[in-house]
């Protein structure tokens, strides 16, 4: 593993995706097709990023983090689907530096 891909904190990644959220919601509030299913899935992910942009757990606790999360929500299913994606997506930001570039542009950070 690269040092740059060790320095990506899971609350940093968390609030470059609820950035990139933020812009992409923005641009899909106009389409003519019905968005409840799209809506109710981000809302459950952006719930989980906000918990994690606030509370900050290292990424050896983030697996777990996530776990507690999915079991004391009362539609786990749904939870866990987007729990899994979160953590893939971390994992790939970690490892990849195109993606974690894409990420950091696509919410609107350069940095």
């Amino acid at each position: 593993m690269t040092a740059s891909a060790q320095s990506l904190a899971p609350d940093e990644f968390a609030r470059l995706l609820l950035n990139g959220i933020a812009v992409s919601e923005a641009r899909s509030r106009r389409r003519k097709r019905d968005q409840k299913p799209d809506e109710a899935g981000l809302a459950i992910k952006r719930t989980l990023l906000e918990g994690i942009a606030a509370e900050a757990p290292d990424e050896a606790a983030l697996g777990e983090w996530l776990l507690d999360r999915v079991l004391a929500s009362p539609v786990s299913g749904a939870t866990r689907a987007m729990a899994a994606m979160v953590l893939e997506e971390y994992q790939v930001a970690r490892s990849d530096p195109e993606f974690r570039r894409w990420l950091g542009q696509a919410s609107g950070d350069e940095s």
